[in-house]
C-alpha cells in the first residue's frame, strides 16, 4: 500500500484498484490533485470517501473542491456468472464439461466473468484445464479453523494451492446442516482473504422472514462483513440467494431480486463507499435456469445470475452464464 499527500488531501493507494482519500481537516477549499487520466470523484466535505478506476496499472484519484460526486457508470460493471455443482460430476466428467464448454462459449468468456465451482476432488484437475482460460475457477466451502489436525476439512491455504482464485461461503445448504452463523461466515471470509482467495459471498433473508427483505439483510450484513476493509471488499462478489429460493421449482420474482440486490449494494455504498459498491457485482442465485433466466436479466441493477438445476447439475448452454 502507497500513501501520497499533496495539500490538504491523502491518498491511499492499494493493489485492489481502490483509493481511499482521506481530506486533512483544515479550515480552507480543499484543493489537490493526483496526475490521472481517467473519470474524476470528487470528495463532499471532510472525512474518506472510496473510489475505483486504474491507469495504465495504477490506481488513480483526484479532489477539487468540496463538491463530491462520483461519474463511474453502473453499467460498466463486467457481467459475472457462476455455476455451483454441489455434488456433480466425476473428475473424468468435469473435464469433459469444461472442454464443452470452453468451445460452446468462445469468446463470450471475454466479456463475462464466469466462474466454476466443481466438487473439491475435481477442482485440481479443472484447474488445469482452464490454466490460461479467462474462465474463473472456485470452490464451494472451506474450513477456517486453525492448525492443520481437522480431519475430512479443507483449508483456504489448500483451496490456494489447488488453483483456486473464488471460494463460494453462507450458502444456506451448508449452513442448514452445519448450523453454521453469520460469524462463522465471516470468519472463513478473512481466512479466505488472507490465502489470497476472493470470497463469493451468499446472502438472503431466512425462510421465516420472507417478505421481510430489508429487515433479514440489514441484521446479518453487518455481521457478515465485521472487520473487512474496503479494498478487501472490493474484492469479493456477493449472491442474493434468500433461503425460501433454494430447491425450489422457480427463482424468485424479478421485483423481490431487484429489493435485495438493491438493498445489499446500498447497504455496501453506507458502509464502504460508493466506488466500492457500484464496482461490486451483486447477482441473484437461488434456482435460476434457462427458461427463467430471460425474466431476471432485465433488472440490470441485480446484474447477472446463478445458474444451476434443481439436482445441481450444471447448465452446459452458453445462455445460462450470461
Amino acid at each position: 500500500m502507497h500513501r501520497d499527500t499533496g495539500g490538504h488531501l491523502q491518498c491511499i493507494y492499494s493493489a485492489s484498484g481502490v483509493a481511499r482519500i482521506h481530506v486533512l481537516p483544515q479550515p480552507a477549499v480543499y484543493a489537490a490533485e493526483v496526475p490521472t487520466r481517467g473519470p474524476s470523484t470528487y470528495v463532499r466535505g471532510m472525512g474518506w470517501a472510496e473510489m475505483e478506476w486504474k491507469v495504465e496499472g495504477r490506481t488513480g484519484c483526484a479532489i477539487l473542491g468540496e463538491e463530491v460526486r462520483d461519474v463511474r457508470d453502473a453499467s460498466s460493471r463486467k457481467p459475472f456468472a457462476l455455476a455451483n455443482w454441489k455434488m456433480a460430476m466425476t473428475i473424468s466428467e468435469s473435464l469433459a464439461f469444461v472442454h464443452a464448454f470452453g468451445a460452446a462459449v468462445g469468446n463470450l468468456a471475454q466479456a463475462v466473468d464466469v466462474v466454476l465451482c466443481p466438487p473439491f476432488t475435481a477442482l485440481y484437475a479443472v484447474a488445469q484445464a482452464l490454466a490460461g482460460s479467462p474462465v474463473g475457477l472456485g470452490a464451494q466451502d472451506l474450513c477456517a479453523a486453525p492448525g492443520k489436525a481437522h480431519t475430512g476439512e479443507i483449508s483456504a491455504p489448500l483451496l490456494a494451492n489447488a488453483g483456486c482464485e473464488w471460494v463460494l461461503l453462507g450458502h444456506w445448504e451448508i449452513r442448514r446442516r452445519t448450523g453454521e452463523s453469520d460469524a462463522d461466515v465471516n470468519h472463513k471470509m478473512h481466512a479466505a482473504l488472507g490465502a489470497g482467495l476472493r470470497p463469493i459471498l451468499l446472502i438472503g433473508e431466512a425462510a421465516s422472514e420472507r417478505g421481510r427483505v430489508e429487515e433479514g439483510l440489514s441484521a446479518r450484513l453487518p455481521h457478515l462483513f465485521a472487520g473487512c476493509e474496503p479494498e478487501q471488499v472490493a474484492q469479493m462478489a456477493v449472491v442474493y440467494e434468500p433461503e425460501w429460493t433454494i430447491g425450489v421449482q422457480e427463482p424468485a420474482l424479478p421485483d423481490p431480486v431487484a429489493a435485495g440486490c438493491g438493498f445489499i449494494r446500498r447497504w455496501i455504498g453506507g458502509e464502504y463507499g460508493a466506488g466500492v459498491a457500484e464496482g461490486m457485482r451483486v447477482i441473484y442465485g437461488g434456482s435460476v435456469a434457462p427458461e427463467y433466466a430471460g425474466g431476471l436479466w432485465p433488472r440490470r441493477r441485480s446484474t447477472d445470475w446463478v445458474p444451476a438445476a434443481k439436482d445441481g447439475t450444471p447448465l452446459p448452454s452458453p445462455r445460462s452464464c450470461g
